[in-house]
């Protein structure tokens, strides 16, 4: 009994250890030397931590992980930028900050159109942001008329019955 369950262990273990490739992260950011960050991925089950990293005095930071290419996210205390990693080595250079900066890659990377998209969703979720300000002030201003004219018509119907 024990035996099979060992084995089944055994190869559910190697079996797993097989679709994980040794991966490699390396970025310039320069802006932030001596930060921490971590490396985040996530899936259906939730975000979890990969691997963490301090930007070095001359501005590198490396991050090394067994895992898969996929979309992968650095941040710290209130900064990310989100990547599609799609190869084992993968590095970047950020110039500047993390919200205001230029993200570098090598070239025809697939992040730049990824990048790209995100800050057109930014820009619409800004856009959506002032909207829904937009319409609950409306919402705000239509329910005060109208308690408003429902007052209004109430002392109209009390000057009426005086009358």
């Amino acid at each position: 009994m024990y035996k099979k369950l060992l084995t089944i262990l055994f190869l559910l273990v190697s079996l797993a250890a097989i679709g994980q490739d040794k991966m490699s992260l390396k970025g310039e950011m320069l802006d932030y030397k001596g930060e921490n960050f971590l490396l985040l991925s996530g899936d259906d089950g939730g975000v979890f931590v990969v691997d963490s990293a301090r930007v070095d005095f001359n501005g590198l930071i490396r991050f090394n992980w067994e895992g898969i290419p996929g979309f992968y996210r650095i941040a710290n205390k209130g900064n990310k930028i989100d990547f599609k990693i799609d190869r084992k080595d993968f590095w970047f250079s950020l110039s500047g900050s993390m919200e205001n900066g230029e993200l570098q890659f090598p070239e025809n990377d697939e992040n730049y159109q990824y990048q790209y998209y995100l800050s057109e969703f930014s820009i619409l979720n800004e856009s959506i942001e002032d909207l829904r300000e937009d319409l609950l002030n409306l919402n705000e201003k239509d329910s005060l008329f109208k308690e408003k004219y429902s007052e209004f018509k109430n002392l109209k119907k009390s000057k009426t019955q005086f009358a």
